[in-house]
C-alpha cells in the first residue's frame, strides 16, 4: 500500500466533527437569551445623557419647585401624591405643573414623551412583546 491509500477514508467511516465549545448560557427561564436587552448599549447611554442635558435646558428658566418636582418624577417616578407630599403641594398642583412641564419639555427633547414618565397612572415601557 502507498501513504495516500493508507490515509484516505474508508467507506462507510465518519470523521468526527471539529467544534468549537459553546459557551454556557444563563438558565433565564426564557427562549431567548436576555444580554442585549439587561445591558445598555453605547447608543442607549449616548441617548439618555444627551436627554438630560436638553431636560436641563428646559428646565432652566422655571422655578425651583417646578424643578426639582420634574426631575424628581422623571428620574425616580414617584406617584403624585409623595411629591406633593415632599414639596409641599396639592396634588392637583402637581398634575398641573405635569400637564404643563410636558408639553415645555416635549419641545426640547422627545426622550421623555412616554405617558409613564408623566401621569399617575401611566405604565412602563415594555421591554418585550406579550407571547401570544
Amino acid at each position: 500500500m502507498t501513504d495516500s491509500v493508507a490515509t484516505a477514508e474508508m467507506p462507510g467511516e465518519k470523521k468526527p466533527k471539529r467544534t468549537r465549545p459553546r459557551p454556557a448560557r444563563p438558565d433565564n427561564g426564557l427562549s431567548v437569551p436576555l444580554a442585549g436587552i439587561a445591558e445598555k448599549t453605547p447608543l442607549e447611554t449616548f441617548r439618555r445623557k444627551k436627554a438630560v442635558t436638553q431636560l436641563r435646558e428646559a428646565l432652566a428658566m422655571h422655578q425651583p419647585v417646578v424643578k426639582m418636582c420634574v426631575a424628581e418624577r422623571l428620574s425616580k417616578h414617584l406617584p403624585y401624591a409623595e411629591l406633593a407630599k415632599k414639596f409641599f403641594l396639592t396634588v392637583e398642583e402637581v398634575a398641573d405643573i405635569m400637564e404643563k412641564m410636558r408639553a415645555w419639555v416635549r419641545k426640547y427633547t422627545l426622550y421623555f414623551e412616554n405617558d409613564w414618565y408623566w401621569k399617575d397612572e401611566g405604565q412602563p415601557r415594555k421591554l418585550m412583546p406579550d407571547p401570544k
